[in-house]
């Protein structure tokens, strides 16, 4: 990763102004400390204890110092910091299990996925030789995997400094990959035995005087849920230091000053700084400023900035897109910024940075989010540096009868710019690109134009194709001036969301399947069952989908059948989720299954196939086994209305061995025969023959 000053060799150095101004007031522009409010709860005990004593022994390279260094009272006081941040929600709860295995290979997956291994790294046994990194430190000896999965899932709420961004996890995502880091330190270093640890009341009252006192709290705010504590410390000013190697400057600081991890060039600047602080002056500088911030926030460990950074070589690999995207690296790797004010509307700018917008969501890897108020600055920074003004660049305006020429020019008889992009949440009918409705809100018209008449000039060994060649195309509207023709196509895109969509561009309601006469069975993807989906829909207006991997039915319908864009549009592979909402859905367990005396084991199931009746309704095939037993059942999934009420039968026939016992557990239904309503697990048994017949009603 390249340094601040690295990043600072390609800018311009800041106009020096004013002979004799008045003395420079320099706002703190400190990044802040993580809030304390309920460390206790996310904090194990001995690991406050070594960070409080030696911060940079627990975690080379952190900026807290160590502030009890050298002291005869020093363990004392140590021992009271941590009675007193240890009470602040804690003790936290212990986990000695270790995580789940699935659990575990999952979060590998999301964290070599997601962008974690930009700053961090790779785990997974890749090549970890990369400069700058981040190190997590002993995270197994910190914390536990459910107080690590709530700080990944909202990092902003505990370090509001932005300098740990949120991913946008999902509840599952934070818990896997927490599980992961988890694992990997136990791994490297090994279960953490934690000592017994009581509160004493004492060391906390003097904890807490010791937080106000020493500077902590001048540091470090407890949030805006808990007790606030007030700094008693004041430190002198800065312009009062002068450039003398002595305090904290020192190689070897006195005992009771705080021992920063200050190598011989970080003195040596921040000497120089002071020395010259009281004549210090300068402009506006946005460039540097921008400089700062992209430093601080590491966004050159994904970007490249002017020909600063981006993606180093020993992970490029983990950069992917998904699986049915084939868009070169385009399509995997997070766009340069250098000029990024001049090609981005700002308001779009804002978007990415403050609101997780995403102008390709086919990226595995994500944009972190760093907080609003980290961030915003960064917007105006990025115009100024580009040399653009803040505002909104709507571009040519264009009449009806040109947009509609723009129309033409964007289908499957112009320019065939449908192939690669949807348009207006409609899928491309080859590879999945950037919505091209979103073109005006996102990008300058000026780098839109630009881009459309020479893409490669801008971004070497992009996928986008050249139309244009001396200012002119192939295509005969509006003369073939790329000029007018590219205005056409802008001001066809802005018209929205609702605009006509362009020929050769499929809607997606042409892969509406209709039930007509009889029964439709579509082996198909759906979001609880994958691959293994069968939707059947019937002209009842009753429809269900089963899960042959787990040999379930899944959930039922009505009205709509399905849309088949999922599977049939462009290159498929997509869920086809009913878009009607269900009248029930399975909880995970199934309807009958064979019982198992042992709690130790599960039986396995397994799919036998589907046969149709003489009506076209699918009989479905499985079986469950454990050890010699065996049972197999064959369920038919009927639609009935009776006097006005929908309904669907489950019909079953099961074979077993004779007089060996089954579970039905279908909540929600009821037997047809009895009317016995089955709120709780229902014990059977097979008959002498080793069969059973029985028919569960479902209601809604």
């Amino acid at each position: 990763m390249a340094s601040a000053a690295s990043i600072s060799t390609v800018l311009p150095a800041p106009p020096i102004w004013s002979p004799r101004p008045p003395l420079v007031v320099i706002v703190s522009t400190v990044t802040p400390a993580p809030l304390l409010g309920h460390v206790g709860a996310r904090v194990r005990p001995d690991w406050l204890r070594r960070w409080l004593d030696d911060p940079g022994m627990v975690k080379p390279g952190v900026a807290m110092p160590a502030l009890f260094h050298g002291m005869a009272d020093g363990p004392d006081d140590v021992e009271d910091l941590t009675h007193f941040l240890v009470s602040l929600g804690g003790p936290i709860d212990d986990d000695v299990e270790p995580p789940d295995p699935a659990l575990v290979n999952t979060g590998s997956v999301f964290y070599h996925q997601v962008g974690c291994v930009a700053c961090h790294g790779p785990l997974d046994g890749g090549p970890a030789a990369m400069a700058g990194l981040t190190p997590l430190g002993p995270l197994a000896q910190k914390t536990t995997v459910d107080a690590l999965a709530a700080f990944l899932k909202d990092p902003l709420h505990m370090r509001p400094s932005g300098r740990m961004p949120s991913m946008d996890l999902t509840e599952l995502e934070a818990l896997a990959i927490a599980a992961f880091l988890i694992r990997h330190d136990r791994m490297a270093s090994g279960t953490p035995v934690q000592s017994a640890f009581t509160l004493d009341a004492d060391r906390v009252g003097r904890g807490r005087a010791l937080f106000a006192v020493r500077g902590c709290a001048n540091c470090h705010e407890m949030g805006p849920d808990a007790k606030s504590v007030t700094s008693t410390m004041q430190a002198r000013s800065l312009e009062s230091l002068g450039a003398a190697p002595r305090g904290c400057l020192a190689v070897a600081p006195p005992p009771g000053v705080p021992a920063f991890e200050l190598g011989a060039r970080d003195r040596a600047a921040i000497a120089a700084f002071l020395e010259g602080l009281v004549s210090w002056r300068t402009a506006d500088a946005p460039m540097l400023d921008l400089a700062a911030g992209l430093e601080r926030f590491n966004c050159t460990r994904c970007h490249e900035y002017h020909a600063v950074g981006g993606v180093d070589a020993a992970i490029d690999g983990y950069f992917t897109a998904g699986d049915e995207v084939d868009a070169g690296d385009e399509g995997r790797l997070p766009p340069p910024l250098g000029g990024v004010g001049s090609r981005l509307n700002p308001g779009w700018l804002n978007t990415v940075l403050c609101e997780a917008g995403v102008a390709r969501p086919y990226m595995a890897t994500r944009m972190p989010q760093f907080g609003a108020a980290n961030v915003e600055p960064l917007t105006a920074l990025f115009a100024a540096a580009a040399g653009v003004a803040m505002t909104h660049d709507d571009g040519p305006s264009v009449n009806d009868q040109v947009a509609q020429i723009g129309r033409q020019l964007t289908g499957a008889t112009g320019f065939n710019c449908i192939q690669c992009h949807s348009i207006a949440g409609r899928a491309s009918t080859s590879l999945p690109g950037p919505d091209l409705v979103d073109m005006p809100e996102r990008l300058r018209y000026g780098f839109f134009a630009q881009w459309m008449h020479d893409p490669k000039q801008l971004r070497p060994g992009t996928r986008m194709p050249s139309f244009f060649y001396e200012g002119r195309s192939g295509l005969q509207p509006l003369g073939g001036r790329a000029d007018d023709q590219v205005a056409a196509i802008w001001g066809y895109l802005s018209q929205g969301g609702h605009l006509a969509l362009p020929e050769g561009l499929a809607d997606p309601g042409d892969f509406q399947i209709e039930v007509l006469d009889e029964p439709v069975v579509l082996r198909t993807f759906m979001k609880d069952a994958g691959g293994r989906a069968i939707a059947c829909g019937f002209p009842e207006r009753i429809h269900y989908a089963f899960d042959a991997g787990r040999c379930r039915l899944l959930q039922v319908w009505t009205g709509r059948f399905l849309n088949a864009a999922g599977i049939w549009a462009a290159r498929g592979g997509s869920v086809t989720d009913p878009d009607q909402p269900p009248v029930w859905v399975d909880s995970g367990t199934g309807a009958v299954r064979l019982h198992i005396y042992s709690t130790e084991s599960e039986p396995a199931v397994r799919f036998r196939g589907y046969q149709l009746d003489s009506e076209r309704r699918p009989t479905f095939h499985y079986e469950f086994s454990a050890g010699d037993d065996v049972l197999h059942v064959s369920e038919t999934p009927v639609p009935v209305w009776t006097d006005g009420r929908p309904s669907l039968q489950r019909r079953f026939e099961l074979r077993g061995p004779p007089g060996h016992s089954f579970v039905v557990q279908a909540a929600g239904h009821r037997f047809l025969d009895t009317g016995a309503a089955i709120d709780t697990p229902v014990s059977r048994s097979l008959d002498d023959d080793g069969t059973a017949r029985f028919t569960l009603e479902l209601t809604w």
